[in-house]
Formats: structure tokens, sequence, C-alpha cells
């Protein structure tokens, strides 16, 4: 056998002595440079990707009416209670297209809907905590035009915090949250505004 080819090991395996040659100080600093300069620029790449917003952080502040069998909008049940005798409302659907303006007086300028669904998830009787999902169809006459996306739970009393989830147009690639408050009832309890502060991120 000859000794140049190599030798064998106890396995018999063939182990080409040629295979074994220590590398050189030259190469191993080389390659300690190219991990570490791609080490630093790791968090750099990672910075880039997670900005998935195409815009700086902004606040759109507009008000939803809704008018119990009047002309500002419309809402309607398409699913009733699962038992009302027993759960109150709890099951409940409803659906919704609302009038969206930029001042808390619903013959303020018209900015767009507010069109969505809500499933009521509180089986207490008199109080309400619904599931909603909404596209706002909004413009302003200037930067803003498109729809973006709102969803969360939301209660009667107090400030509800939902998430902007996407949208289009202007509003493409949106992320953030909008606050939902009460802001007023009219037409002798019949007309119910909320106020909306949509926070983009």
């Amino acid at each position: 056998m000859d000794e140049s080819a190599g030798s064998a090991s106890p396995s018999g395996i063939i182990v080409n002595a040629c295979s074994c040659r220590r590398p050189n100080m030259h190469t191993i600093v080389s390659y300690y440079r190219l991990v570490l300069a791609l080490l630093l620029c790791a968090p750099a790449w990672g910075g880039v990707e997670a900005r998935q917003s195409p815009y700086k952080p902004f606040v759109l502040k507009y008000f939803v009416h809704i008018e119990v069998n009047g002309a500002l909008g419309a809402t309607d049940a398409f699913l009733p209670a699962l038992n009302s005798s027993f759960s109150a409302d709890f099951g409940s659907g409803s659906l919704f297209a609302l009038n969206v303006t930029e001042a808390v007086s619903p013959t303020s300028r018209q900015l767009g809907y507010s069109r969505g669904y809500a499933i009521e998830t509180s089986y207490l009787t008199g109080v309400s905590r619904g599931i909603e999902t909404v596209v706002l169809e909004y413009a302003d006459g200037g930067k803003h035009n498109g729809t973006f996306v709102i969803t969360g739970a939301v209660g009667t009393s107090g400030t509800n915090e939902v998430a902007i989830v996407g949208g289009t147009g202007t509003f493409r690639g949106a992320n953030g949250y909008t606050l939902i408050s009460f802001a007023g009832m009219l037409k002798n309890g019949t007309l119910f505004t909320f106020a909306h502060e949509a926070h983009f991120l």
C-alpha cells in the first residue's frame, strides 16, 4: 500500500494526510474580521426590517355618530342573542355604517364612514362589551386618504383602546391604536356621538 496516499483508520476509512494541514494565521485573521463585521451590521439590518410604517407617527381625531332609526348612518341586527332569558344579549351581532365628521357636531364636515360589525360578549343585563371590527373610510381633502382597520373590545363606559391593524391608500401598512370615548347625546337620546383618537405608530 502506498503510504503517500494516506493511512487507514481503525474504522477502515482512508485518511488523507494532506487534509490535516493547519490554516495559516493570515486566513484566521481574515475570517475573524469578516465575522465581526457581519455581527456589527446585524442590528442595523434588523432595524430596517422592523420599521414597517412608511410615515412618521401622527394622530387623527374624528367623531362617529350613531342615530337610532335616523338618517345619520344605519345599524341593524344580523344575529340574535343565543339565549336572552339566560345570558341577556350575549352572542347577538350588529352591522353598521356610520358617518364620520371632523368635529363633535353631526353637521360638521364629513370625512368618511365607519363600516363594520360587533358581536356582544357580555352576558349581563344592561352591560355591553362588544368585539368590533371596523373599516374607517377617511378622506380629509389633504394628505390622508384611504381606509384603515380597527379591532378590539368596546364597552359603553370609559375610554376603550382598540388596535389599528392595517390600511390602504395613505394608510397602507398602518399600525397603532385608537382611543374611543363617549362624546355626547342629542335628539332625546336617539343620537350618540363617540370621539376617536387614532395614533399611528
